[in-house]
């Protein structure tokens, strides 16, 4: 009875030893997995981080020039400004109130209308013109 308790005791001696195996390679392997996993997501944020400095980096460069462009602008306008104000102050009279409007055609009902004048086109080779002969 005693040799096979002690069978008995190596037997689960052995298995508690495969099973123990077992886990520590359940182990190593989660562990390889994990750290697997740690460096794709720290090469993720690495890239992450890179796109955003360069996303950054561009807009500063594009907010640089587009203040420049304003100052430009401003400058500009700065110097348009002070000659017609030099030249309204006394060199020159000032521009007529009253300007000459624009010759608007004439429609009926939203429609372009043709006046009655004749043009080259209408006339037709019958008629000729008669110049005095010097």
């Amino acid at each position: 009875m005693f040799s096979e308790l002690m069978q008995c005791s190596r037997t689960e001696v052995a298995q508690q030893n495969e099973w123990r195996d077992t886990i520590s390679q359940y182990k190593r392997a989660a562990s390889k997995r994990e750290d697997r996993r740690d460096a794709r997501d720290e090469r993720w944020q690495l890239e992450d981080q890179r796109v955003t400095e360069a996303m950054l980096g561009l807009l500063r460069e594009q907010t640089d020039t587009l203040r420049r462009l304003v100052d430009v602008l401003q400058e500009r306008k700065q110097d348009d400004r002070a000659p017609l104000q030099h030249i309204y102050n006394g060199l020159h009279p000032p521009p007529s109130p009253i300007a000459p409007s624009p010759r608007i055609p004439k429609t009926r009902g939203g429609r372009l209308r043709a006046n009655n004048q004749s043009t080259p086109a209408d006339c037709s080779n019958s008629r000729r013109l008669s110049f005095p002969k010097f």
